[in-house]
């Protein structure tokens, strides 16, 4: 499993967010101040509620190696 796919699936686990949601993140969305956030806040599509979830150690810890080895274009 590459990078991209491993943070993916963690954060899915993590947020329990439908793909579509998921796909909406952006990096400005769970990284700021040169760090990852640890609480993130998403609207949902389906019910336009917020909906906050944790993002686990795990889960940090594949998003950094993946935005490591990436360059990150955009937000």
């Amino acid at each position: 499993m590459n990078q991209r796919d491993l943070a993916l699936f963690n954060l899915t686990i993590d947020s329990q967010l439908r793909d579509c949601n998921l796909v909406t993140l952006k990096v400005v969305d769970i990284y700021a101040s040169g760090q990852l956030k640890e609480r993130v806040s998403i609207i949902q599509s389906k019910n336009k509620r917020p909906l906050r979830f944790e993002i686990t150690e795990g889960t940090r810890k594949s998003i950094l190696r993946l935005m490591a080895e990436t360059i990150m274009i955009g937000s």
